[in-house]
């Protein structure tokens, strides 16, 4: 499932921690630069890639057109292995979505048709892979404006987790384990956080106190997930519940409460962020206060009443690119790539993660950078400075290979320190040009200014 246009930000890509290899992935792409004349001219975009796909390939998809945005997602069972590695066996389907929806997409009479995305989601191991590109740079590398390695870099590249897919997965694991392991090892394994007796006591209520150490049987009724952030899922699960009454005589009124069987709820919150400790949270429909009394919850109203940021049985949730929004998105990942294979340079700092967004009213580019000195001992300026200087040269760069010139200012800032490099669009094109060094730049910006959003 795509991203929302609202949280397309950088986040846990597993792809930056080299989960996957790229060249060898990347092959899969290159079948479908060889050209052919358009074969399709009036139609629906989407649903010719969807009739394809099924006729030729027999693979089952959905597609959409959101505004400039050709988007396809598609289902692949075990797109990754237990380490995190895309399974070669997979690529020769993905190649084939690859090629139907460039095939499509380029010969569409549809002229605003101009990015696509594909999605390749894994209803097992939760994993989506997402690739966006430019049907533009397509065009370019057949025709050998652009070589292939450089088609490559413009691809944006994204395995991550979906989290309400993970969400129900984690949730018919824990309770599976619960059933037939120790309550202390299933949520060691699941919930991020370590708990006691006593908060077990409370995350499980009630079996865990009425009923006898490992005695209890949960079964899953039902499952409901909504996505409420980019890697955040909620989770709402009804079990009915069956275990072996502790003999105390304390809990004989529990006993008639809670009779076999009786239903139950939990809601989770789900991040994919913690993997594999995905369960930040766990609310029991029925907990004790403080003054020992046993409270309801109405689990199911607080999880209708939360919001939704994806909308309901739209499973290809397409965000609609504009050409900067696009490039945000590229260069933030780019410069962490390039910061990565800089042997220097990534031996001072560790970038952890690179923001990138674009202000349409003020046609300002704002790139956040988080980046954490591997020696806190050392002097952070000239490290700094080398940071500025590497993500200015990315992009300054990416722009000139996009023929790009509609922005006024780029902004880089150091989220720990809160200092921010303001640069105006002639001073990335003098510091492209080598006309000005990155010093001068700083002395002519508001370099080391408290950034205030």
């Amino acid at each position: 499932m795509v991203k929302p246009a609202t949280a397309r930000s950088h986040f846990h890509s597993l792809l930056a921690s080299g989960f996957w290899s790229l060249p060898s992935a990347f092959c899969l792409l290159l079948s479908s630069f060889s050209g052919c004349a358009p074969s399709y001219t009036s139609y629906e975009a989407a649903d010719t890639i969807v009739r394809l796909l099924k006729k030729e390939y027999h693979i089952n998809a959905e597609a959409k057109l959101e505004k400039t945005t050709l988007g396809v997602c598609y289902t692949v069972d075990n797109l990754i292995d237990p380490q995190l590695n895309l399974l070669s066996s997979r690529l020769d389907e993905m190649q084939h979505v690859v090629l139907t929806l460039q095939r499509v997409g380029l010969s569409s009479s549809k002229e605003d048709i101009q990015f696509y995305s594909i999605v390749a989601q894994d209803p097992i191991t939760a994993a989506e892979l997402e690739l966006t590109g430019y049907f533009l740079d397509v065009k370019r590398v057949r025709l050998l404006d652009i070589s292939r390695n450089e088609y490559f870099k413009r691809v944006i590249r994204d395995l991550h987790f979906n989290p309400e897919i993970l969400g129900e997965n984690t949730c018919r694991q824990m309770f599976g384990d619960l059933t037939t392991k120790k309550p202390e090892v299933a949520l060691e394994k699941y919930y991020t956080k370590q708990s006691s007796s006593q908060e077990r006591v409370n995350l499980l209520f009630p079996t865990t106190l009425i009923a006898l150490p490992n005695s209890t049987e949960y079964q899953i009724q039902q499952v409901e997930t909504k996505r409420i952030g980019e890697t955040k899922a909620l989770v709402l699960c009804k079990t009915r519940e069956y275990y072996t009454p502790r003999q105390d005589s304390q809990f004989q009124s529990l006993f008639s409460f809670f009779p076999q069987g009786f239903q139950n709820e939990y809601l989770l919150v789900i991040d994919t962020v913690l993997y594999p400790h995905s369960i930040e949270r766990i609310v029991p429909r029925y907990t004790i206060n403080s003054e020992g009394r046993m409270m309801e919850h109405p689990l199911q109203q607080i999880f209708n009443e939360y919001p939704n940021v994806i909308p309901e049985n739209d499973r290809v949730f397409i965000a609609s690119y504009t050409l900067p929004t696009f490039l945000a998105e590229l260069i933030e990942r780019r410069i962490k790539e390039e910061v990565q294979k800089d042997q220097k340079l990534s031996k001072k700092i560790n970038l952890r993660s690179v923001e990138g967004t674009f202000d349409g009213d003020k046609k300002k580019f704002t790139f956040s950078l988080v980046a954490i000195p591997n020696d806190l001992s050392a002097d952070k300026s000239p490290s700094k400075t080398e940071l500025f200087e590497a993500s200015l040269k990315t992009t300054s760069d990416i722009f000139k290979g996009y023929w790009f010139k509609d922005y006024d200012t780029v902004n880089f800032i150091d989220v720990l320190s809160g200092s921010t490099l303001s640069i105006q669009r002639d001073g990335v094109d003098q510091f492209r040009l080598k006309k000005i060094d990155i010093h001068e730049l700083m002395h002519q910006s508001s370099y080391l200014t408290p950034f205030n959003p």
